[in-house]
């Protein structure tokens, strides 16, 4: 049956769904359509209190995708989300061909919700069925594969902790094993003597008589992945910003840049740049985006921006037209491309930022040769103790029973969006308690959490988007691990509790007694119930296929929570050495 065919018996049921309220997918909303304009190809439906006019031209393209009978994320059909996304897609979920599946539910493994057209009839016209049980299943469904091997990170700076020889540099270097031919990985070795951001980002030199910019392989690695950006979708905005569709998204990887050995040099010297600005990046939430559309003309699904790295008086007035060039050529720019010209007139004019597809991760050792960590640097990391969440096992050496997911870049900087996610509402409100329990033990110290803690807890609920309690067990967990036991470090009196140390005590009988990591522990043993004492899913890692399976296995692995485990251990070294930190 052809295309037009089929969309002319979809398009006679929304006739017939006219007047009727339509439930959204994933809330209690609903729309209604309230004219179908048969003449000038326009539906009008209500979206909220207003009315949202979409040409049947949106519904074909829809369509066409799904006739192809494989699961879709709708945003993934148009050049970008688009303000009447939810209405096309819930329109089309009361026509009695199309199911829906919410993310991360029955076949639907992946961080999306979907929809799905099947050549039968499965439901009556007005009604939503869901389609995620395994009857439903078809040769069709490998949308499931590819997302529950992926994940995107909250945080675009990891810290990878833990003793010699445990893959952490390897485990960068797998993350972009799925892009072969793409240059998005990059090792840059840190020496001891850096000690400014000079070192990261190059510098102005007269030696040879003239002003010049000596360069630098991290420097080239950014502008490389700018390039990769414009390149795919074919605009240099004046403003600076980036604008994009969900399909453009879709097709640009990460670049990784591997810090090996990070901490040889002190990280807050010369990383400073790089910690400031990591701190502007902001991907537009839903109401920026709908203004900045409307003001602007456009119709982006995304759009980014960020201070930048380089500035712009660097390059347009401390260097002459010669050193501009000589430098744009250094960085792989060719300009006698008319594209790379506009890329370089935008750095001249704005500065080089922090691409958005750019993934900085670490490799750390903790010993007499490197330096530690002050909160402004873990404070802006993701620090991922790498024996606890990647463990070396022995007896898995040769037929591994884990595969670490891959990690992708963030889509999300302000934690609010969350608000645009109605299924994560109650677990939004949920991890706001928990982490009142959790700032509750720290006050009074110099660990208690900001603003900061908390956005980017609901980024990672975003990023994970859990399913189930125990899913977001698992987020607070390793959210312990990743953001708040790494800034907890001091001796007996440093980590006496402001609920339980008493002040006229002895420094040596306090260590038996009852301290901030006890009180966390109880506090922890509360929020997490059950699976305090029993297992939690692991993000981070999915179990290998057995041979000859050409899909992920859809039983999530399980593990022990890992800030019960590293609370104990950090207890017994406080016990032991009368100082504890979270570091190896």
């Amino acid at each position: 049956m052809s295309s037009d065919i089929i969309f002319d018996e979809i398009l006679d049921e929304i006739i017939a769904l006219k007047g009727n309220n339509l439930k959204y997918i994933s809330s209690e909303k609903t729309t209604k359509i309230i004219d179908i304009n048969q003449n000038d190809k326009i539906i009008s439906a209500t979206r909220g209190p207003d009315v949202v006019n979409i040409s049947f031209d949106r519904f074909k393209l829809a369509i066409d995708a799904l006739i192809q009978n494989k699961p879709i994320h709708i945003d993934t059909v148009f050049n970008s989300s688009g303000n009447d996304r939810t209405i096309i897609e819930t329109i089309l979920c009361h026509t009695s061909h199309i199911g829906y599946m919410k993310a991360k539910t029955g076949r639907n493994k992946g961080k999306n919700k979907v929809i799905q057209y099947f050549n039968k009839w499965i439901h009556d016209t007005g009604k939503i069925c869901d389609v995620s049980g395994e009857e439903f299943k078809s040769d069709n469904d490998d949308f499931a594969t590819n997302e529950a091997l992926n994940l995107s990170s909250y945080k675009p700076f990891l810290l990878l902790a833990g003793i010699s020889g445990t893959g952490k540099t390897r485990f960068i270097r797998e993350q972009v094993k799925d892009y072969p031919g793409q240059k998005n990985y990059c090792l840059v070795p840190v020496r001891p003597d850096w000690h400014e951001p000079s070192d990261l980002l190059g510098y102005i030199s007269r030696i040879s008589g003239k002003k010049e910019y000596v360069s630098t392989p991290v420097l080239h690695f950014i502008t490389q992945a700018w390039i990769h950006i414009y390149e795919r979708i074919s605009e240099v905005r004046a403003d600076g910003k980036i604008g994009l569709s969900q399909e453009q998204l879709d097709h640009i990887p990460p670049f990784w840049l591997c810090l090996d050995e990070m901490n040889l040099a002190p990280v807050e010297q010369y990383f400073a740049d790089y910690l400031s600005v990591l701190e502007t990046r902001h991907w537009y939430t839903s109401p920026e985006l709908t203004a900045f559309n409307d003001n602007e003309g456009v119709d982006y699904g995304y759009v980014y921006q960020c201070d930048p790295l380089l500035k712009a008086d660097t390059l347009s007035q401390q260097l002459d037209q010669n050193a501009r060039t000589e430098l744009a050529e250094k960085l792989g720019l060719d300009l006698n491309i008319a594209l790379h010209q506009q890329i370089w007139a935008s750095f001249c004019q704005h500065g080089i930022a922090i691409p958005f597809n750019l993934m900085v991760a670490g490799t750390v050792n903790m010993d007499e040769t490197t330096h530690g960590f002050s909160r402004k640097v873990i404070d802006r990391a993701l620090t991922f103790d790498f024996n606890e969440f990647f463990p070396n096992d022995f007896d898995a050496y040769f037929a591994s029973a884990l595969q670490p997911k891959r990690l992708g870049y963030p889509t999300w900087s302000d934690g609010r969006a969350i608000t645009e996610v109605p299924e994560l509402e109650q677990y939004s409100k949920e991890s706001v308690t928990f982490l009142k329990a959790v700032n509750e033990v720290l006050q009074q110290s110099p660990f208690e959490l900001a603003y900061r803690a908390l956005n980017e807890l609901m980024l990672a609920l975003l990023a994970h988007h859990p399913a189930n309690t125990a899913e977001l067990v698992a987020i607070w967990d390793d959210f312990m691990m990743c953001k708040v036991l790494p800034r907890i470090e001091g001796d007996s009196n440093k980590l006496r509790s402001h609920q339980t140390a008493d002040s006229d005590k002895s420094t040596e009988s306090s260590q038996t007694e009852p301290n901030l990591l006890t009180d966390l522990e109880k506090a922890l043993a509360v929020q997490f119930g059950s699976h305090w004492d029993g297992t939690r899913p692991d993000l981070f890692n999915c179990k290998e296929a057995a041979a000859g399976e050409n899909s992920a296995p859809a039983e999530t692995p399980h593990v022990p929570c890992r800030s019960k485990k590293k609370l104990a251990w950090m207890k017994e070294r406080l016990a032991r050495q009368c100082f504890t930190s979270f570091w190896p």
